[in-house]
Protein backbone atom coordinates (compact mmCIF):
# COMPACT_ATOMS: atom_id res chain seq x y z
CA UNK A 1 0.00 0.00 0.00
CA UNK A 2 3.03 2.12 0.67
CA UNK A 3 4.22 1.55 -2.95
CA UNK A 4 0.66 2.26 -4.36
CA UNK A 5 0.95 5.48 -2.69
CA UNK A 6 4.01 6.32 -3.47
CA UNK A 7 3.72 5.64 -7.05
CA UNK A 8 0.04 7.33 -7.12
CA UNK A 9 -1.02 3.56 -9.03
CA UNK A 10 1.26 1.09 -10.07
CA UNK A 11 0.79 -1.87 -12.70
CA UNK A 12 0.24 -5.25 -10.72
CA UNK A 13 2.96 -6.46 -12.69
CA UNK A 14 5.40 -4.00 -11.92
CA UNK A 15 3.84 -4.31 -8.17
CA UNK A 16 5.55 -7.90 -7.96
CA UNK A 17 8.54 -6.95 -9.44
CA UNK A 18 9.27 -4.01 -6.41
CA UNK A 19 7.90 -6.55 -3.90
CA UNK A 20 11.04 -8.81 -4.80
CA UNK A 21 13.85 -6.55 -3.30
CA UNK A 22 11.42 -6.53 -0.15
CA UNK A 23 12.75 -9.40 2.39
CA UNK A 24 9.64 -10.80 3.72
CA UNK A 25 7.35 -10.26 0.30
CA UNK A 26 11.11 -12.25 -1.16
CA UNK A 27 10.08 -15.15 0.97
CA UNK A 28 6.59 -15.67 0.00
CA UNK A 29 5.24 -17.67 -2.84
CA UNK A 30 4.12 -15.33 -5.63
CA UNK A 31 0.74 -17.77 -5.58
CA UNK A 32 0.51 -15.68 -1.84
CA UNK A 33 1.07 -12.35 -3.29
CA UNK A 34 -1.48 -12.68 -5.95
CA UNK A 35 -3.65 -13.94 -3.28
CA UNK A 36 -2.98 -11.18 -0.98
CA UNK A 37 -3.66 -8.49 -3.80
CA UNK A 38 -7.32 -9.98 -4.89
CA UNK A 39 -8.25 -10.00 -1.38
CA UNK A 40 -7.45 -6.19 -1.33
CA UNK A 41 -8.87 -5.89 -4.53
CA UNK A 42 -11.93 -7.82 -3.45
CA UNK A 43 -12.94 -5.78 0.03
CA UNK A 44 -12.07 -2.46 -2.03
CA UNK A 45 -8.88 -1.75 -0.16
CA UNK A 46 -7.43 -1.50 -3.61
CA UNK A 47 -8.96 -0.26 -6.76
CA UNK A 48 -7.42 -1.97 -9.87
CA UNK A 49 -7.81 -0.69 -13.51
CA UNK A 50 -6.69 -2.15 -16.98
CA UNK A 51 -3.78 -3.63 -14.27
CA UNK A 52 -3.00 -0.39 -12.55
CA UNK A 53 -3.36 -0.45 -8.85
CA UNK A 54 -4.77 2.39 -6.74
CA UNK A 55 -6.81 3.47 -3.44
CA UNK A 56 -10.34 2.07 -3.39
CA UNK A 57 -13.32 3.76 -1.33
CA UNK A 58 -12.29 1.94 1.51
CA UNK A 59 -8.67 2.11 1.47
CA UNK A 60 -9.22 5.98 1.33
CA UNK A 61 -11.67 5.64 4.14
CA UNK A 62 -9.41 3.23 6.05
CA UNK A 63 -6.29 4.76 5.23
CA UNK A 64 -6.73 8.23 3.93
CA UNK A 65 -5.47 11.89 5.01
CA UNK A 66 -3.14 11.05 7.73
CA UNK A 67 -4.37 7.64 8.53
CA UNK A 68 -2.05 7.38 5.76
CA UNK A 69 1.08 7.54 8.61
CA UNK A 70 0.28 4.16 9.60
CA UNK A 71 1.43 2.81 6.32
CA UNK A 72 4.20 4.87 6.76
CA UNK A 73 5.41 4.13 10.36
CA UNK A 74 8.28 2.31 10.97
CA UNK A 75 7.65 1.66 14.65
CA UNK A 76 4.14 0.62 16.11
CA UNK A 77 2.96 0.81 20.19
CA UNK A 78 3.43 -2.28 21.92
CA UNK A 79 0.02 -4.43 21.54
CA UNK A 80 -1.36 -3.58 25.40
CA UNK A 81 -4.63 -3.22 26.59
CA UNK A 82 -5.49 -0.84 28.97
CA UNK A 83 -7.52 -2.28 32.01
CA UNK A 84 -10.59 -0.74 33.59
CA UNK A 85 -13.05 -1.17 36.81
CA UNK A 86 -15.50 1.41 36.59
CA UNK A 87 -14.31 4.80 35.69
CA UNK A 88 -10.55 3.22 37.08
CA UNK A 89 -7.20 2.74 34.91
CA UNK A 90 -5.40 -0.17 36.80
CA UNK A 91 -2.70 -0.60 34.16
CA UNK A 92 -1.85 -2.45 30.80
CA UNK A 93 -1.23 -5.50 30.62
CA UNK A 94 0.30 -7.15 27.48
CA UNK A 95 -2.52 -8.74 24.67
CA UNK A 96 -1.18 -12.66 24.79
CA UNK A 97 -3.20 -12.52 28.06
CA UNK A 98 -6.52 -12.81 26.30
CA UNK A 99 -4.85 -15.35 23.61
CA UNK A 100 -5.29 -18.32 25.71
CA UNK A 101 -8.73 -20.53 24.71
CA UNK A 102 -10.06 -21.27 28.02
CA UNK A 103 -13.40 -21.28 29.69
CA UNK A 104 -14.68 -18.29 31.66
CA UNK A 105 -12.99 -15.06 31.76
CA UNK A 106 -9.44 -14.27 31.97
CA UNK A 107 -8.71 -13.49 34.85
CA UNK A 108 -5.82 -10.56 35.75
CA UNK A 109 -3.57 -9.53 38.54
CA UNK A 110 -3.08 -5.62 39.05
CA UNK A 111 -2.47 -3.39 41.64
CA UNK A 112 -2.15 -5.90 44.25
CA UNK A 113 -5.26 -8.23 43.57
CA UNK A 114 -7.11 -10.00 41.20
CA UNK A 115 -10.07 -9.07 38.73
CA UNK A 116 -12.03 -11.32 36.54
CA UNK A 117 -12.65 -9.48 32.88
CA UNK A 118 -16.15 -8.87 31.94
CA UNK A 119 -16.02 -7.50 28.33
CA UNK A 120 -12.84 -7.08 25.87
CA UNK A 121 -12.67 -4.09 24.02
CA UNK A 122 -10.70 -5.12 20.50
CA UNK A 123 -10.73 -1.93 18.46
CA UNK A 124 -10.09 0.71 21.56
CA UNK A 125 -7.82 -2.15 23.57
CA UNK A 126 -9.52 -2.21 26.40
CA UNK A 127 -10.26 -4.63 29.12
CA UNK A 128 -13.18 -3.68 31.51
CA UNK A 129 -12.90 -6.06 34.66
CA UNK A 130 -14.34 -6.30 38.49
CA UNK A 131 -12.45 -7.69 41.50
CA UNK A 132 -12.59 -11.26 42.46
CA UNK A 133 -10.81 -13.68 44.74
CA UNK A 134 -9.85 -16.26 42.18
CA UNK A 135 -5.80 -16.05 41.55
CA UNK A 136 -4.78 -15.21 38.20
CA UNK A 137 -1.84 -13.62 36.24
CA UNK A 138 -1.54 -11.08 33.83
CA UNK A 139 1.73 -10.80 30.76
CA UNK A 140 3.25 -7.27 30.38
CA UNK A 141 6.54 -6.94 27.79
CA UNK A 142 9.30 -4.54 28.35
CA UNK A 143 11.20 -6.00 31.85
CA UNK A 144 8.36 -9.12 31.94
CA UNK A 145 9.02 -10.40 28.78
CA UNK A 146 9.33 -13.58 28.13
CA UNK A 147 13.09 -14.84 27.94
CA UNK A 148 14.20 -16.93 24.48
CA UNK A 149 14.75 -20.35 24.20
CA UNK A 150 18.22 -19.76 23.73
CA UNK A 151 18.54 -17.83 27.21
CA UNK A 152 17.07 -20.27 29.02
CA UNK A 153 18.91 -23.17 27.32
CA UNK A 154 21.85 -21.65 28.81
CA UNK A 155 20.47 -21.25 32.24
CA UNK A 156 19.96 -24.70 32.17
CA UNK A 157 23.64 -25.04 30.93
CA UNK A 158 24.80 -22.85 34.22
CA UNK A 159 22.76 -24.92 36.59
CA UNK A 160 23.80 -28.33 34.85
CA UNK A 161 27.19 -27.66 34.99
CA UNK A 162 29.69 -28.10 38.01
CA UNK A 163 32.74 -26.03 37.00
CA UNK A 164 32.76 -21.87 37.44
CA UNK A 165 34.72 -19.74 34.43
CA UNK A 166 37.62 -17.88 35.28
CA UNK A 167 36.53 -14.51 34.52
CA UNK A 168 33.58 -15.08 37.59
CA UNK A 169 33.93 -12.86 40.26
CA UNK A 170 34.00 -14.87 43.86
CA UNK A 171 30.94 -13.23 44.35
CA UNK A 172 29.38 -14.87 41.15
CA UNK A 173 31.04 -18.32 42.31
CA UNK A 174 29.21 -18.04 45.58
CA UNK A 175 26.18 -17.28 43.95
CA UNK A 176 26.13 -19.61 41.16
CA UNK A 177 26.59 -22.53 43.79
CA UNK A 178 24.12 -21.06 46.44
CA UNK A 179 21.35 -21.66 42.79
CA UNK A 180 22.88 -24.71 41.84
CA UNK A 181 22.32 -26.52 45.31
CA UNK A 182 18.52 -25.46 44.77
CA UNK A 183 18.49 -27.50 41.37
CA UNK A 184 20.48 -30.83 41.77
CA UNK A 185 18.34 -32.76 39.56
CA UNK A 186 19.44 -30.06 36.96
CA UNK A 187 20.98 -32.28 33.78
CA UNK A 188 21.84 -30.82 30.26
CA UNK A 189 19.55 -32.46 27.22
CA UNK A 190 16.84 -33.58 29.13
CA UNK A 191 13.77 -31.89 30.40
CA UNK A 192 12.98 -32.63 33.58
CA UNK A 193 9.41 -33.94 35.32
CA UNK A 194 10.26 -33.17 39.00
CA UNK A 195 7.69 -33.16 41.72
CA UNK A 196 8.31 -31.24 44.79
CA UNK A 197 8.62 -32.21 48.21
CA UNK A 198 5.19 -30.63 48.82
CA UNK A 199 3.61 -32.81 46.35
CA UNK A 200 3.51 -30.03 43.45
CA UNK A 201 4.45 -31.62 39.93
CA UNK A 202 6.74 -29.34 37.53
CA UNK A 203 7.74 -29.81 34.14
CA UNK A 204 11.21 -27.96 33.82
CA UNK A 205 11.80 -27.57 29.88
CA UNK A 206 14.31 -24.87 30.05
CA UNK A 207 12.23 -23.88 26.50
CA UNK A 208 11.29 -19.95 26.86
CA UNK A 209 8.18 -18.35 28.19
CA UNK A 210 6.32 -18.53 24.83
CA UNK A 211 7.41 -21.84 23.88
CA UNK A 212 6.11 -22.84 27.69
CA UNK A 213 2.45 -20.61 27.13
CA UNK A 214 1.96 -22.97 23.97
CA UNK A 215 2.86 -26.23 25.67
CA UNK A 216 0.30 -25.39 28.97
CA UNK A 217 -1.89 -24.48 26.67
CA UNK A 218 -1.49 -27.67 24.27
CA UNK A 219 -2.17 -29.67 27.60
CA UNK A 220 -5.31 -28.20 28.45
CA UNK A 221 -6.88 -25.33 30.05
CA UNK A 222 -8.89 -27.80 32.63
CA UNK A 223 -5.48 -28.90 34.02
CA UNK A 224 -5.21 -25.00 35.12
CA UNK A 225 -1.29 -25.19 34.88
CA UNK A 226 0.71 -22.07 35.01
CA UNK A 227 3.99 -21.78 33.90
CA UNK A 228 6.82 -19.03 33.52
CA UNK A 229 10.20 -18.91 31.07
CA UNK A 230 11.58 -22.22 32.71
CA UNK A 231 8.59 -24.68 33.76
CA UNK A 232 5.41 -26.03 33.81
CA UNK A 233 4.02 -26.29 37.02
CA UNK A 234 0.49 -28.40 37.50
CA UNK A 235 -1.90 -27.77 40.54
CA UNK A 236 -1.60 -30.44 43.49
CA UNK A 237 -4.29 -31.71 42.68
CA UNK A 238 -2.46 -33.82 40.00
CA UNK A 239 -0.56 -36.76 40.57
CA UNK A 240 2.98 -37.35 39.16
CA UNK A 241 1.75 -40.13 37.07
CA UNK A 242 -1.36 -38.38 35.85
CA UNK A 243 1.04 -35.39 34.63
CA UNK A 244 3.44 -37.68 32.84
CA UNK A 245 0.58 -40.06 31.32
CA UNK A 246 -1.02 -36.45 29.99
CA UNK A 247 2.73 -35.27 28.58
CA UNK A 248 3.07 -38.26 26.80
CA UNK A 249 0.15 -38.43 25.26
CA UNK A 250 0.00 -34.92 23.88
CA UNK A 251 3.82 -34.20 23.45
CA UNK A 252 3.95 -35.44 20.13
CA UNK A 253 0.58 -34.26 18.42
CA UNK A 254 1.30 -30.62 16.73
CA UNK A 255 1.80 -27.83 18.94
CA UNK A 256 0.45 -24.46 17.35
CA UNK A 257 -0.87 -20.94 18.38
CA UNK A 258 -4.42 -21.07 17.96
CA UNK A 259 -5.74 -17.58 18.31
CA UNK A 260 -9.30 -16.22 18.91
CA UNK A 261 -11.06 -14.90 15.33
CA UNK A 262 -10.48 -11.26 18.00
CA UNK A 263 -6.69 -11.38 17.76
CA UNK A 264 -6.19 -11.98 14.25
CA UNK A 265 -8.86 -9.22 13.50
CA UNK A 266 -6.93 -7.19 15.57
CA UNK A 267 -3.30 -7.52 13.91
CA UNK A 268 -1.93 -4.16 12.63
CA UNK A 269 -3.33 -4.33 8.74
CA UNK A 270 -5.29 -7.76 10.00
CA UNK A 271 -8.16 -6.32 8.08
CA UNK A 272 -5.74 -6.58 4.40
CA UNK A 273 -5.36 -9.63 5.00
CA UNK A 274 -7.39 -12.83 3.65
CA UNK A 275 -8.15 -15.42 6.98
CA UNK A 276 -5.49 -17.89 6.15
CA UNK A 277 -2.50 -15.05 5.82
CA UNK A 278 -3.69 -13.70 8.86
CA UNK A 279 -3.35 -17.13 10.44
CA UNK A 280 -0.32 -17.71 9.34
CA UNK A 281 0.93 -14.08 10.38
CA UNK A 282 -0.29 -15.12 13.77
CA UNK A 283 1.36 -17.94 14.04
CA UNK A 284 4.43 -16.38 13.06
CA UNK A 285 4.44 -14.06 15.53
CA UNK A 286 3.52 -16.07 18.91
CA UNK A 287 5.23 -19.55 17.74
CA UNK A 288 9.04 -20.99 18.56
CA UNK A 289 9.10 -23.80 16.30
CA UNK A 290 12.61 -24.37 17.26
CA UNK A 291 12.00 -24.96 21.04
CA UNK A 292 8.90 -26.91 20.72
CA UNK A 293 11.53 -29.36 18.38
CA UNK A 294 13.82 -29.45 21.08
CA UNK A 295 11.21 -30.25 24.05
CA UNK A 296 9.85 -33.41 22.03
CA UNK A 297 12.71 -34.30 21.21
CA UNK A 298 14.77 -34.00 24.38
CA UNK A 299 13.73 -37.70 26.86
CA UNK A 300 11.87 -36.62 29.69
CA UNK A 301 13.76 -37.58 33.15
CA UNK A 302 11.26 -38.09 36.34
CA UNK A 303 12.31 -36.14 39.48
CA UNK A 304 11.05 -37.24 42.81
CA UNK A 305 13.01 -34.62 45.04
CA UNK A 306 14.00 -36.01 48.32
CA UNK A 307 13.15 -39.81 47.18
CA UNK A 308 16.41 -40.38 44.35
CA UNK A 309 15.32 -40.02 40.85
CA UNK A 310 13.65 -42.44 38.07
CA UNK A 311 14.49 -42.50 34.11
CA UNK A 312 11.15 -41.38 32.18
Amino acid sequence: MALVLQERGVGRRAFVEWLADVPAFAAMPSEQIETLVDHLVRTGTLFEDAGILSFGQEGEAEYGRKNFLEILSVFTSPPLFQVISGQKELGNVHESTFYKKQDGPAILVLAGRSWKTNRLDWERRIAHVEPTDEKGRSRWIGEGQFLSFRVCQAIRRVLAAETTEPFWSQRAVSQIGEIRMDYPWAYPDQTMLVQQPNGEVQWWTFAGGLANRLVMDHLGGNTKARMDKLCVRFPSTMKLAEVEALIASRIRDEIVPTPSEDAMENLKFGECLPPPIAGEVFAARFNDAEAIANIRREPMRVVVVGEGTAEA
